[in-house]
């Protein structure tokens, strides 16, 4: 049975066009979708979160933070086209993503970074990592800390590195 309970409205994007669209958030079967339909390129159904609306709802109010001034791009369009987190960008971060290495000893066919066993190039140091860090801080605050790269755990000193990322008071850390 396919149980709903409740839903939003918003609006995201068409992935096909980049079209705004009206949509809707969803809680269907203990989970949460964001659902929309484009005239041109139909319908669009995607899990966004992997429990109650309620549970999402807590998620998205935790972190508030907005950085504004990290434009790093000129903006000519406006959202959704070439903005990024410009001042009028709606949507609020809740999770940095930091590459603490470019090596890996994987090779996973799917990979979304293209990480080679030997990448060449070398991994942040600590003081680094500390700078970014700050950063954020300054930026907005206690956002959500992904270590990506590469594969992180190739680095010798992970622990460090996350022990670093909690000194700063960061939340949370994957």
């Amino acid at each position: 049975m396919n149980k709903q309970t409740a839903f939003l409205d918003t609006q995201s994007v068409c992935p096909v066009c980049l079209k705004v669209l009206t949509a809707k958030i969803k809680e269907k079967d203990g989970a949460v979708y964001l659902e929309k339909q484009c005239r041109e390129h139909g319908f669009f159904s995607t899990m966004i979160w992997q429990d109650s609306l309620a549970s999402y709802l807590a998620w998205e109010n935790k972190t508030p933070a907005r950085v504004a001034h990290a434009v790093n791009s000129s903006v000519e369009k406006g959202c959704p086209y070439d903005c990024g987190h410009c001042e009028k960008h709606l949507q609020k971060t809740c999770c940095m993503l930091i590459e603490v290495t470019h090596r890996c000893n994987l090779q996973c066919p799917v990979c979304f970074a293209d990480s080679k066993k030997s990448s060449g190039q070398r991994d942040m140091s600590l003081e680094e990592i500390s700078e970014q860090l700050e950063y954020l801080l300054q930026a907005g605050g206690g956002f959500n800390i992904q270590l990506s790269g590469g594969e992180p755990t190739i680095r010798e000193d992970l622990q460090e590195v996350v022990s670093l990322v909690k000194e700063k008071r960061f939340a949370y850390v994957q």
